[in-house]
């Protein structure tokens, strides 16, 4: 195993940390569609909930692309922050403007 912070992780390790990235995409993958489908169920009932359901889209992909830039031990202040910004916004276009 590679322990010095100034080299190239190994093969393993980088293989190791897609993995994981892909498994957070999946994970985060699953409520985020389903918070976009309930917005859009819900806005005729109640618009309110709707935005707050978007909202809640946001901050889930939000928190996604957060955990996949620490796992690759990057800055999680980032601009791939707009990235996890996409759910909420495809949302908000097919909820309040379809």
């Amino acid at each position: 195993m590679n322990t010095d912070p100034g080299q190239r992780p190994t093969s393993l390790e980088r293989t190791q940390r897609w993995v994981i990235s892909a498994l957070i995409t999946a994970v985060a993958t699953f409520p985020t569609g389903a918070l976009i489908i309930a917005t859009h169920l819900i806005y005729d009932d109640d618009p309110a909930t709707a935005v707050a359901l978007c909202m809640m889209t946001a901050v889930l992909g939000v928190i996604a692309v957060i955990a996949i830039l620490l796992m690759h031990k990057r800055s999680p202040l980032s601009f791939f922050l707009f990235v996890g910004l996409i759910p909420a916004s495809c949302s908000a276009i097919w909820t309040f403007a379809v």
